[in-house]
């Protein structure tokens, strides 16, 4: 949990600096690439499918790293970090945190859906909001880990169709949600 943290953390900081203008520091793009080199890790294991695809990536971005640590000066220095941080997680990295967060996403709100207090009468629509909630994230989980991609574009295919599966469920999963919570009780006036 800990280090999910530090990456959603460390890849805010890091686009918000990137938004603002701020030029790239080697103390972030060290953090970004220790970040990435770990989201590889685990998205690997968890879908073996897209195993071979980010060792590619890895490996077409591992000499821009190497080369930029040779580089004396700092801001030069930093700036090819940044590309080798380009190379790494564009695009492709990022779609499969979509994945990952979108789903955890949708879990948050089964988790919410479970802890409303309701009356008993209306336990079957919680069982049945949360069963086509978590129905969704299996389905998405199912098809992450059954799908083999032989290049990124196949792969970036496939992951944008998750993607909005798990977009569309949260909103239904967020509706229900929505329509359970019991209203709060109006003040009586004086």
């Amino acid at each position: 949990m800990r280090t999910v943290s530090f990456a959603l953390t460390t890849t805010f900081v890091l686009s918000l600096a990137a938004a603002i203008g701020c030029s790239p520091s080697t103390k972030n793009e060290e953090q970004y690439w220790t970040v990435h080199q770990a989201e590889i890790a685990e998205y690997g294991g968890r879908w073996p499918g897209f195993k071979a695809l980010l060792a590619a990536r890895l490996e077409k971005a591992r000499p821009v790293w190497e080369a930029a640590l040779t580089i004396g000066s700092d801001k030069d220095k930093a700036q090819k970090m940044h590309e080798a941080n380009g190379l790494l997680a564009d695009g492709f990295l990022t779609r499969l945190g979509e994945v990952k967060y979108k789903s955890k996403g949708i879990d948050d709100t089964v988790d919410k859906i479970n802890s409303l207090r309701l009356p008993t009468s209306r336990a079957g629509e919680r069982r049945e909001a949360v069963a086509s909630a978590q129905r969704s994230v299996g389905d998405v989980e199912r098809a992450m880990v059954a799908a083999r991609p032989a290049s990124e574009t196949e792969a970036l295919k496939l992951l944008e169709e998750q993607i909005s599966k798990l977009i569309t469920d949260a909103g239904a999963a967020d509706r229900a949600y929505t329509r359970l919570k019991p209203e709060p009780e109006k003040k009586k006036k004086k």
